[in-house]
């Protein structure tokens, strides 16, 4: 079993001999696994453009953990200067599905895929949705699923 990131796909290459009928193979996968079923550290800030606005989002996958939004600190720029951050909880955090799916109840209901990506330096959310229906879907992908290790 072999690792390659620069795979979208696994591959499985086999080499033999047909007298002998003895052969060996190998298998390629993109990662052995890009979902996070968790993650450690379980709290991030960080910066997300929802529509056409950035804005400076605090995400908690934990127990009791919830989802913030600051809408007058676009792109984190204060909570970066090392201000205090100062964003409304919009949505409580109920648990992890498996699959990596961070499900969120509340004023704003959704999920968050978490994910990992091992050539990244530092974590990145990405977030759309309806103001409307006040849904969302986001993207949380970490550098590891467990920085701790």
């Amino acid at each position: 079993l072999v690792e390659d990131p620069s795979l979208s796909e696994a591959k499985f290459e086999v080499t033999g001999n047909a007298k002998t009928k003895i052969f060996s193979g190998t298998l390629t996968v993109p990662l052995c696994t890009n979902v996070c079923e968790s993650i450690s550290p379980s709290e991030y800030i960080l910066p997300a453009r929802f529509g056409s606005t950035n804005h400076c989002y605090k995400i908690q996958v934990q127990d009791s953990g919830k989802l913030f939004v600051s809408t007058k600190d676009a792109g984190c720029v204060n909570y970066n200067e090392g201000k205090a951050y100062r964003g409304a909880a919009i949505s409580a955090y109920q648990g992890t599905e498996t699959g990596g799916e961070a499900i969120y109840v509340g004023t704003w209901s959704g999920s968050i895929s978490l994910k990992q990506d091992p050539s990244m330096s530092e974590a990145k959310f990405e977030v759309s949705g309806s103001g409307k229906t006040k849904t969302f879907t986001g993207t949380l992908t970490v550098p590891r699923c467990d920085n701790d290790s």
